[in-house]
């Protein structure tokens, strides 16, 4: 993430992510690098609040176990349900719609 810090004073905001997509990060000129489960439960509150919910099913959230419990918040205050699976992706799998 050190080269994605460096561009931090050249770009209101920068994104990147690793190789194998495993790893991100964000990086502003004001806050500089941020908490990636930060913008991660803003991201669901986002989604959750702005999907509309007119009959459509209400999905469920999966969270690793070594992902932020501000995840847990976010999910009871849009009231959803939430899994909390091990680390890889291959857990997610089952979930999948």
């Amino acid at each position: 993430m050190q080269r994605l810090i460096d561009l931090k004073d050249q770009y209101e905001i920068a994104f990147a992510c690793d190789a194998d997509h495993d790893r991100h990060g964000i990086v502003t000129r004001s806050a500089g690098l941020l908490a990636p489960n930060h913008y991660l439960s803003v991201a669901i509150y986002y989604l959750f609040q702005n999907t509309g919910q007119n009959g459509k099913r209400q999905l469920p959230l999966a969270r690793r176990l070594v992902s932020s419990q501000m995840i847990d918040r976010v999910t009871t205050k849009v009231e959803r349900k939430l899994y909390e699976v091990p680390v890889g992706f291959k857990w997610f799998v089952d979930g999948l719609p």
